[in-house]
């Protein structure tokens, strides 16, 4: 819920977004999240992004996954949203 809550708030205060959509499924023993937004997308690489302090959001979100043998990937163009997968097994 946390990293949700995380990733709506970036795309509301950083991307400028006017719609977020959030998708669930289960797919080969995984539980998918996707959110999506219709925002200025990143500047920078957002790989790089998770690194840098200022971005703790991300860097939150990533170690979140890492306890649970997740993953996340980041999708974004310019002036075209960002796409955020994560990928957390089911136990």
């Amino acid at each position: 819920f946390r990293c949700i809550k995380e990733l709506a708030n970036n795309a509301l205060k950083y991307a400028r977004a006017s719609s977020i959509n959030v998708n669930f499924e289960m797919l080969n023993g995984m539980f998918k999240i996707t959110v999506q937004d219709d925002g200025i997308g990143f500047q920078y690489d957002p790989e790089y992004l998770q690194l840098e302090s200022k971005s703790f959001g991300l860097f939150f979100i990533k170690e979140r996954l890492d306890d649970l043998g997740g993953n996340m990937k980041i999708s974004s163009k310019m002036n075209e949203g960002t796409s955020i997968v994560l990928m957390i097994p089911i136990k």
